[in-house]
């Protein structure tokens, strides 16, 4: 019985310390779609290594708010720094791209931007908040999934409270000096008038590629943002568009697990591996409505 016992504590004692080291060694973000001032608070209590702030309305036109968000984050001492872009499907691929990377340039450096201003009717303009992809259909009627007005909405993930130095992953080394990192395009329904995905399951796959490839033309980092519902949503069928699966992926699953052990089970596109996962949506940190993420 003693033997046993003591069995049962050294299997308890190292579950545990399994699960402090994974938990630890996490790499901590946040994914911001309005301004946010409190990145000083994200880096000090969360650890946060990590920030990607949308620059990129669903409707079509540059987030102006990515500029503080960037700043922001730079003078806090968060490291890495990157953007995503919710593409509007009624509107050329490549002419968002170039337009968002040059306002990004435009705005980090002080100067004018270069973008056509919001209609003026913009107050009726449906713009989603975006980064949702782990939500069913009746989730989003049930949540508040869009834009709050002049409320500040963002996304962050608590693993734990401990930094360590670890690794950098492949797909996140990027120039130490550049403004901004990656940049992630967000792959799910969009409900901006106009600008939906509909059924040309192919015409959405070429669409998809041409996003990557402008962004890549102008010397930068793509991955994309989806999961395994909205993918097939999208794209046809969770097995449709492999096109894209050499570029990072940041997958959704909303099962409160943080780890990639549900991959095998949710993967779509033809990745083999995510970059990075979204494990929870909507929980409150930093007096924040946030969703956790980590890789």
């Amino acid at each position: 019985l003693t033997n046993h016992l003591s069995d049962s504590i050294m299997l308890t004692l190292f579950t545990a310390t399994s699960l402090f080291i994974a938990i630890s060694s996490a790499t901590k973000g946040v994914d911001i779609s309005q301004p946010c001032s409190e990145f000083s608070c994200l880096k000090s209590s969360y650890a946060v290594d990590f920030t990607i702030t949308r620059a990129w309305l669903s409707s079509g036109y540059f987030d102006s708010g990515s500029i503080t968000n960037l700043k922001n984050a730079e003078s806090a001492g968060i490291p890495y720094n990157d953007v995503y872009m919710f593409p509007c499907r009624g509107k050329s691929a490549a002419t968002q791209v170039d337009d968002m990377i040059a306002d990004l340039a435009a705005g980090l450096a002080g100067e004018p931007l270069n973008i056509t201003t919001l209609p003026s009717n913009d107050e009726d303009m449906i713009i989603a908040r975006g980064m949702r992809a782990g939500y069913t259909p009746q989730q989003k009627k049930d949540k508040i999934w869009l834009d709050p007005r002049n409320k500040r909405v963002i996304n962050m993930t608590e693993l734990s409270k401990t930094r360590e130095d670890r690794e950098i992953p492949e797909w996140r080394k990027t120039d130490i000096t550049a403004t901004y990192g990656m940049i992630w395009f967000d792959i799910e329904v969009n409900p901006s008038s106009g600008c939906g995905w509909g059924t040309s399951y192919s015409s959405n796959c070429d669409y998809l590629q041409q996003l990557i490839q402008a962004a890549v033309a102008k010397g930068k980092k793509p991955g994309v943002y989806s999961s395994e519902y909205e993918w097939e949503t999208v794209m046809g069928s969770r097995d449709a568009c492999t096109a894209a699966k050499a570029y990072p992926l940041w997958y959704a699953h909303y099962d409160n697990n943080p780890s990639f052990s549900d991959w095998s089970s949710t993967k779509f596109g033809g990745w083999s591996s995510p970059a990075i996962k979204q494990y929870e949506g909507d929980v409150k940190w930093c007096s924040f409505d946030v969703d956790a993420d980590y890789y």
